[in-house]
C-alpha cells in the first residue's frame, strides 16, 4: 500500500466514535465549499469577530498548525487520509503560510515538504526546519540551502505504532522546559529503541522527548485518543481526548487515564459527560480581555463548535467550568481540529472541513469525503489592539530575557527558544547574562515569582542545571512556582546529589499541589528510602490526585524498596498507615508471607507496623497470626492486633480463616475497656453469636464503660435477630430500669434497625431528660443513618427543647450536608433559637473591619479558647489542638482581615483546599461525613467533625458526594457581640506576626 510503511485498516474506534450512524451516512445541508457561506453560519462569542485567514488552494485538510518565531504558520496537510488507495502515491505535505502585508490574511503558501503519508504533527525548530510526526517515525526536516524547502531528513526515533491512521504519533508541542511533547492514541503499540534502552507504550499516551540528548520517556498514559495538550502559565498540564467523553483532563507526570492497557487504576477527567474534544490552547496576551485570560480553548468537532473552559485549583488538582461557546456553527462541514494563539494575539483555528469526520461507520472510499478543502479562521476581540510582533532574532540577550515578563505565553516560549538557539554558540555567556538579570529582579515587583520561574525554565531549555536557582524557586512564596520547581526536579534529579532531601521538604509542603508534584518526582529516584519519603504525604489531607500519585509512586519504586523492607531495613518510621498504603499499592498479599513468619518468631523490630499492615493487606490465612497475638493477654501487641483484626473486617470484609470465636471470648475478658469495646465490635462483625448473652450484659450494666456499652449494643443490631432489636427497643424506652447512658447506647444502635422507634426515643430524651454529653451520641447516630434526620425533624414539630441542647444539636446538623437541612430548621424552632448565622451588609462589614486594629488581642485569645466555640477542637495552634480544620498558627500573615471575617461569618463560602467534606452513604443506609484523609482500591478513610477516623469499605458504598457546606457551623459565632467578634478577628489577624 505504500513504499515506506503499511497501515492496517481497521473499522474500530477512531478519533470520534459516538456520532450517530444515520448522521454519518446521510449528512444533510452540505453547502458548496465557499468559505463565506461557512462564515455566515458562525455565531461567535459576544465581543469577538471571525475572519478567514487562509483557505484552499493555499492549503488542504489541516491536521495541526503551529506558528514559528517569525510569524509563519506551519501546517500539516493530509489529502490522503484516511488511507492510501491502490496505485496512489503519497502526496501529503508540510505547508508554510505567510501574511506578508500584515492585513490578517495569508497571501503566500510554500510547500516545505511533500510526498508524505498522513503526517500527524509539525513543530518549527527555530532554525528554518521542523520536527514532524510521520507515522512510525519522529523526524527532523531541515532546510540547509535556505530556499524554504526541506532538503535534509533526520530520523530521530522510529518504532512508533502504525496500526490505525487516527492514532499514530501526532500533535507536537514545546514545553516550557524546552522539551517536545507528542501524543499517540489507543490503537497503537509502540516499541522504540533509544540510547537509554527500549521504550514501550501500548495504547494512548503522552511522550516527552529531549532534542539534545535524544532521551525519550513516557509522561502520562491513557486516554482513548489524546488529541490536544497544553501547559498553563505555571507549567501545569492539561489534555483533551478525541475519543473520550470527560472534557478537559488534568495531567501530571506518571498520570494514568482511561483506556490505558493493563492498568487497574485511572484518573478521571474534569468534566465527565462532555463530548470528544480535539486540540487545546490557553488564552494569553493583551489582545483578549482579562476575563478570558487562562481559558482553555478546544473543539467539539462533532457539534461544529469551539468550546471554552475555565479551570481552577481544587486541592492538588483542578475543576473545570464550561463557558458559553467561543464559536458555534450550523455548517455541517465545519470541523475545527486545532487552535493556537497567533503572534498578533488572535486565536487561529484549523478547520478540517468535511461532512464526514471519521471512519468508524463510513466506508474509507465514501465519495462524500472531502479530500481537498480546508480553512484557517482568525478570531479577534473587537475594539482591542493586537499584540505587536517581536523580532526575536535581532533582539539582544537582555531584551530576550525581558520578554520572559510578557503576559503572552508564545512570546515567552519563543524567547526561550531563541536563547537556546544562540546558546549553541556560547551557552556560558548567555547563562552569565541570565544570572545577572536574575540578580537585578526586584522581589517587590508584581510577577517576581513568575519571572524567576521563567528564568529557571530558560536554564532548563538551555540544557543547563542550576541547583542554587532551583532551591531558590523551591522556597518561593507562591505555591505555583514551588510546584513548577518540583516538576523541574522531576527531570533534574539525576544531576543533584540532594534530590531526595529536596523532595522530602516538598512532600510536606503546605500546599497539596506541591506535595503531589514531590510524590511524583520521588517515583523517579531509584532508591529504597524514596518510598518512605513519599508516604510522609499521608500526614496531610490526601485528595484524589495526590492519592493516585502516591499509589503510582509506591508501585514504580517497588523493585527498590520491597526487598529491603522484607529484610527489615525499612520501617516507614514505624507508621502503620504509611506502611499499609505502600503494601496495598503493590497489591500483593504474598509480600506479607515472610513478615508473618518473622512476626511469629519475634524477629522483626518493626512489629507494630507489621501488625497494622497485616490488618490492612493480609488475606484470611495471614490474619490468623493476629488472632493468636490478640488472644494472648500478656502479649505487648495485643491491642494493635485486635485493632487490626477489626480494621480488616470493617474496611475490607476479611476475617481470619480460624480462631475467631476463641479470640472474641479472650478479648471480652480483658480488664481494659478499649480492648473489650473492640471485642464487642468483632463479635458482631464476625457473627460470633455465642457471645450474645455477654453482649447484652455489657450493653445494660450501669457500670459498663460507655464506649463498651455502645459497641455491645451496636453488635446486637449487626446479627439481625428480631428479638435483639426488640430487646434494644425495650431498653431504650424503660426509664425505670436503665440509666440514661444505657438508653442512649441502645438508641444509637437501634437507629440502624428501626428508624421510627429510634427517632421517637431520641425525641423523648431531647424533650425530657437529655444531657449535653449525650447529645453528641444521639444526634451523631441520627445523622449517620439515611432518612433519620428527616424523621426526627417531623417528630420535633410543635415540641420544645432546651435552647442549649438545641444549639449543640443544630451545630452538628449544620455541618452534615443538605440531607439534614430540615433537621436544622426543626431544632432551631424547638429550641427557640433566634438565628443560625450572622449576616452583615457591605457597610457593616467595612465598619467592623475598621475597628479590628483597635481590638483586644488577649481578650480575643480567650474567646478563641471558649469551649462553646470549639475552635481548639478543630484547629491546631502552635502544635496544639484539632486537625479537622486548617492549622491557624500563621493565618494572620497568610489571610487578609476581610477574608478572616468572611470565613467566620460565612464559613461555607470559601472552603480551604483539602478540607471539603465528603458525605458517604453505604448500602445499609449508613451516612458518614468528614474530610477525606486517604483512599485506596478498597477503602476510604475520612475524619469526622469530632476528629475520629472512619474507614468505609468501597464495596459497601451506595453514594458518595462532596458537601457544599463547611465543617464549621455557620451559627458558631452568632452568640458573639460585635466587640467580641472584633477581638476574635484581631487575635486571628495577629497569629504568625511578631508582636
Amino acid at each position: 500500500m505504500g513504499s515506506r510503511f503499511t497501515f492496517a485498516i481497521t473499522t474500530t474506534l477512531a478519533i470520534i466514535t459516538g456520532a450517530t450512524v444515520f448522521a454519518q451516512h446521510n449528512p444533510r445541508g452540505i453547502s458548496p465549499p465557499n468559505p463565506e457561506n461557512e462564515r455566515a453560519s458562525f455565531k461567535v462569542a459576544d465581543g469577538f469577530e471571525v475572519h478567514l485567514f487562509a483557505a484552499d488552494p493555499l492549503l488542504a485538510k489541516p491536521v495541526q498548525i503551529n506558528f514559528d518565531a517569525d510569524g509563519k504558520l506551519w501546517v500539516v496537510s493530509s489529502e490522503t487520509y484516511p488511507q492510501l488507495n491502490i496505485n496512489q502515491q503519497p502526496n501529503d505535505r508540510i505547508l508554510v503560510l505567510e501574511d506578508t502585508n500584515g492585513n490578517g490574511v495569508a497571501d503566500r503558501s510554500t510547500v516545505f515538504a511533500e510526498d508524505m503519508l498522513i503526517p500527524g504533527g509539525v513543530l518549527p525548530d527555530g532554525e528554518g526546519g521542523a520536527y514532524v510526526a510521520h507515522a512510525e517515525e519522529l523526524i527532523l526536516l531541515s532546510d540547509k540551502n535556505g530556499d524554504g524547502k526541506a532538503d535534509c531528513k533526520q530520523v530521530l526515533l522510529s518504532g512508533f505504532g502504525t496500526e490505525d491512521t487516527h492514532h499514530t504519533l501526532h500533535r507536537l508541542r514545546w514545553g516550557p522546559d524546552g522539551l517536545i511533547y507528542v501524543l499517540q492514541g489507543y490503537y497503537i503499540g509502540s516499541h522504540v529503541e533509544t540510547l537509554y534502552g527500549p521504550r514501550r507504550l501500548d495504547g494512548g499516551g503522552l511522550w516527552v522527548f529531549d532534542t539534545v540528548t535524544n532521551r525519550l520517556e513516557i509522561y502520562s498514559r491513557g486516554l482513548v485518543n489524546p488529541w490536544g495538550m497544553v501547559f498553563d502559565r505555571w507549567g501545569q498540564t492539561f489534555q483533551t481526548d478525541g475519543a473520550g467523553s470527560e472534557g478537559i483532563n488534568y495531567s501530571f507526570p506518571d498520570a494514568v487515564f482511561l483506556a490505558s492497557p493493563h492498568e487497574n487504576r485511572i484518573l478521571r477527567g474534569l468534566h465527565p459527560g462532555r463530548p470528544k474534544l480535539c486540540g487545546l490552547e490557553i488564552v494569553s496576551g493583551a489582545h483578549f480581555p482579562i476575563s478570558w485570560q487562562g481559558s482553555l480553548i478546544t473543539s467539539d468537532f462533532r457539534a461544529n463548535n469551539i468550546d471554552r473552559y475555565v479551570v481552577s485549583e481544587q486541592g492538588s488538582g483542578y475543576v473545570s467550568d464550561l463557558q458559553p461557546d467561543v464559536l458555534a456553527s450550523s455548517h455541517v462541514s465545519f470541523r475545527p481540529v486545532d487552535a493556537v494563539m497567533g503572534p498578533d494575539g488572535a486565536l487561529y483555528v484549523a478547520d478540517w472541513y468535511s461532512p464526514i469526520i471519521q471512519h468508524g461507520e463510513v466506508d474509507f472510499r465514501d465519495e462524500r469525503r472531502d479530500h481537498v478543502h480546508g480553512r484557517i479562521w482568525r478570531i479577534t476581540a473587537q475594539g482591542r489592539p493586537l499584540v505587536k510582533p517581536v523580532n526575536y532574532h535581532s533582539a539582544t540577550v537582555t531584551k530576550l530575557l525581558g520578554q520572559l515578563k510578557s503576559d503572552a505565553d508564545w512570546i515567552r516560549l519563543n524567547a526561550r527558544q531563541e536563547l537556546k538557539r544562540r546558546a549553541q554558540r556560547d551557552r556560558d555567556e548567555i547563562l552569565g547574562i541570565l544570572r545577572r538579570w536574575l540578580e537585578e529582579l526586584d522581589p517587590q515587583v508584581p510577577g517576581f515569582e513568575h519571572h524567576r520561574l521563567e528564568a529557571l525554565w530558560a536554564i532548563q531549555t538551555l540544557h543547563a542545571v542550576d541547583p542554587e536557582m532551583l532551591r531558590a524557586v523551591l522556597q518561593s512564596e507562591d505555591h505555583r512556582a514551588r510546584a513548577a520547581a518540583v516538576r523541574i526536579l522531576y527531570f533534574w534529579h539525576r544531576e543533584l546529589s540532594d534530590a531526595e532531601q529536596l523532595l522530602g521538604n516538598a512532600v510536606i509542603d503546605p500546599h497539596p499541589q506541591v506535595r503531589r508534584e514531590a510524590v511524583s518526582a520521588l517515583g523517579q529516584l531509584e532508591s529504597a528510602t524514596a518510598v518512605e519519603v513519599a508516604t510522609r504525604a499521608l500526614d496531610y489531607p490526601v485528595d484524589e490526585c495526590l492519592d493516585f500519585a502516591l499509589w503510582r509512586t509506591c508501585r514504580l519504586l517497588a523493585p527498590h524498596w520491597i526487598t529491603e523492607f522484607q529484610q527489615g531495613l525499612l520501617d516507614f518510621d514505624g507508621d502503620v498507615e504509611r506502611l499499609s498504603f505502600a503494601l496495598q499499592s503493590v497489591e500483593d498479599p504474598q509480600l506479607l508471607a515472610p513478615l508473618v513468619a518473622m512476626l511469629e518468631n519475634g524477629e522483626l523490630a518493626t512489629q507494630n507496623a507489621i501488625v497494622g499492615a497485616i490488618g490492612n493487606v493480609g488475606n484470611a490465612d495471614q490474619l490468623v497470626i493476629l488472632t493468636k497475638l490478640a488472644s494472648d493477654r500478656d502479649h505487648p501487641l495485643r491491642w494493635e492486633a485486635a485493632r487490626s483484626l477489626l480494621n480488616a473486617v470493617v474496611a475490607r470484609g476479611v476475617a481470619p480463616a480460624s480462631g475467631t470465636a476463641e479470640t472474641c471470648v479472650a478479648l471480652l475478658n480483658s480488664p481494659e475497656p478499649e480492648i473489650v469495646a473492640v471485642a464487642c465490635r468483632l463479635a458482631g462483625n464476625w457473627q460470633i453469636t455465642a457471645t450474645r448473652a455477654r453482649l447484652r450484659e455489657l450493653a445494660t450494666h450501669r457500670d459498663t464503660n460507655h464506649q463498651v456499652r455502645k459497641a455491645a449494643s451496636a453488635s446486637l443490631v449487626l446479627w439481625g435477630f428480631p428479638e435483639d432489636h426488640q430487646f434494644l427497643k425495650e431498653v431504650a424506652s424503660d426509664l425505670e430500669s436503665y440509666t440514661a447512658g444505657v438508653r442512649v447506647a441502645a438508641i444509637c444502635a437501634l437507629v440502624r434497625a428501626d428508624v421510627p422507634a429510634a427517632t421517637k426515643a431520641v425525641t423523648d430524651l431531647l424533650i425530657n431528660s437529655a444531657q449535653e454529653d449525650h447529645v453528641e451520641d444521639l444526634i451523631g447516630a441520627i445523622l449517620n443513618m439515611k432518612g433519620a434526620p428527616a424523621a426526627l425533624a417531623t417528630l420535633l414539630e410543635g415540641k420544645t427543647i432546651d435552647s442549649s441542647i438545641a444549639t449543640q444539636a443544630t451545630r452538628m446538623a449544620e455541618i452534615s450536608g443538605n440531607a439534614a437541612a430540615s433537621l436544622v430548621v426543626a431544632l432551631a424552632k424547638s429550641g427557640l433559637l433566634e438565628t443560625t448565622g450572622t449576616k452583615l451588609n457591605r457597610n457593616e462589614v467595612a465598619a467592623l473591619l475598621a475597628k479590628v486594629p483597635q481590638g483586644d488581642h488577649e481578650r480575643g485569645r480567650q474567646i478563641y479558647l471558649r469551649a462553646g466555640l470549639a475552635c481548639v477542637k478543630c484547629h491546631a495552634l502552635n502544635g496544639e489542638g484539632g486537625v479537622i480544620g486548617p492549622d491557624l498558627s500563621s493565618i494572620g500573615v497568610s489571610a487578609p482581615v476581610d477574608y478572616l471575617l468572611e470565613s467566620i461569618l460565612d464559613p461555607g463560602k470559601k472552603i480551604k483546599e483539602g478540607y471539603r467534606m465528603s458525605v458517604i452513604t453505604t448500602e445499609d443506609g449508613g451516612v458518614y461525613s468528614g474530610a477525606l484523609i486517604r483512599e485506596d482500591k478498597s477503602t476510604i478513610v475520612i475524619r469526622d467533625p469530632d476528629g475520629n477516623e472512619i474507614r468505609v469499605a468501597k464495596s459497601s458504598i451506595d453514594d458518595r458526594q462532596t458537601s457544599p457546606v463547611s465543617m464549621m457551623p455557620a451559627s458558631l459565632t452568632a452568640s458573639l457581640g460585635e466587640d467580641e467578634l472584633v477581638d476574635l478577628i484581631s487575635f486571628l489577624a495577629g497569629l504568625g506576626r511578631q508582636r
